[in-house]
């Protein structure tokens, strides 16, 4: 009995002791996602493995992690097709530059100066789209209306003729 006891702590022992935790599996994805823009400037490919690296993270806790995936979702909102599409990516996108701004605590660097102007650029192109998705938007509501309006003629027409 004393032995199988033995035999069982040794092995919890050597099993914890040789576990990767998650941070250590998130931190490769998230390796693999630098080299990808770094070396290919494959932004598609870091935004796989930055996704990957998530479902290992419960959130983004290092200043240079939210500076990658701003930049990663920034750049992936070229890819899409729709504009709110588009939108639902640069929000993303400023949700974790605006994570960068409570984990950095040195304002004057020029990283800093950086992840400012980035998020700038990523609320000036927010406000663009909004204004193109309020537009068309407004243009579906105002054909919808001439629809209806026609239908109802088309119906008073065939009542009186």
């Amino acid at each position: 009995m004393k032995r199988l006891l033995l035999t069982l702590l040794c092995l919890f022992t050597f099993t914890f002791a040789n576990a990767q935790s998650n941070k250590d599996i998130a931190n490769v994805y998230i390796k693999r996602a630098k080299e990808a823009i770094e070396t290919s400037i494959n932004y598609k490919e870091a935004l796989v493995q930055f996704n990957k690296a998530l479902k290992f993270m419960d959130t983004v806790t290092d200043r240079n992690v939210a500076s990658l995936a701003s930049l990663i979702f920034y750049e992936n909102h070229l890819y899409k097709s729709t504009e709110k599409e588009k939108l639902e990516f640069l929000k993303k996108s400023e949700s974790y530059s605006k994570q960068y701004f409570l984990l950095a605590t040195n304002k004057a660097s020029e990283e800093y100066a950086n992840n400012l102007e980035n998020l700038i650029l990523i609320k000036e192109t927010i406000e663009e789209i909004e204004v193109k998705v309020k537009k068309e938007e407004d243009e579906r509501i105002k054909k919808e209306k001439e629809h209806k309006k026609i239908d109802s003629l088309k119906t008073i027409w065939n009542k009186k003729s």
